[in-house]
């Protein structure tokens, strides 16, 4: 367990903690207190280094995406010069956001204002819609922030609203 839990750890990211730790087991008693700020300096700033790096990888790979994208789908101004297809094509592209967010935000509430009956089925797919808008439009930090919240609405609206948010 000790293991694991060391492990979480340095995953999260006290890199730098945990390597002064194994240093300071390892290496001489001796070893004055300049150089040990020294060793953390050095860690710190390859720590550092490593972390700009990954940024850069990522950031070359987000673009390459794109570019392989762009190849593959065309942009909106390879669309306009479809007739006809190509407007219809970018304004159904355009409008596809806002009727889907309506038309979830509609049976939203004919869910929670009780306007319709639901089978267990229909819940969960509501459930897997909202979940998807909000990633869709808002990505990981509504899935932190929101998903709860709604998660727990429909189970109160199961329990007839016996349920409490813990």
């Amino acid at each position: 367990m000790k293991f694991l839990k060391a492990i979480g750890s340095f995953l999260q990211g006290d890199f730098v903690g945990n390597a002064m730790k194994f240093v300071n087991e390892r290496w001489p008693p001796d070893m004055s207190e300049a150089q040990r700020k020294q060793m953390q300096m050095v860690l710190e700033d390859m720590l550092h280094r490593q972390k700009m790096e990954l940024a850069e990888a990522a950031r070359q790979d987000e673009g390459a995406f794109n570019e392989r994208t762009i190849a593959m789908e065309g942009t909106a101004k390879d669309l306009a010069a479809i007739p006809y297809v190509g407007a219809l094509i970018i304004f159904m592209r355009g409008a596809f956001r806002p009727l889907f967010s309506y038309a979830t935000m509609y049976f939203d509430w004919l869910y929670f204002s009780g306007g319709f009956t639901f089978t267990e089925r229909q819940e969960t797919l509501l459930l897997s819609i909202n979940l998807l808008v909000l990633v869709f439009f808002f990505g990981e930090r509504a899935m932190k922030n929101v998903m709860p919240l709604i998660t727990n609405a429909f189970i109160a609206k199961a329990d007839g609203g016996k349920h409490t948010t813990t």
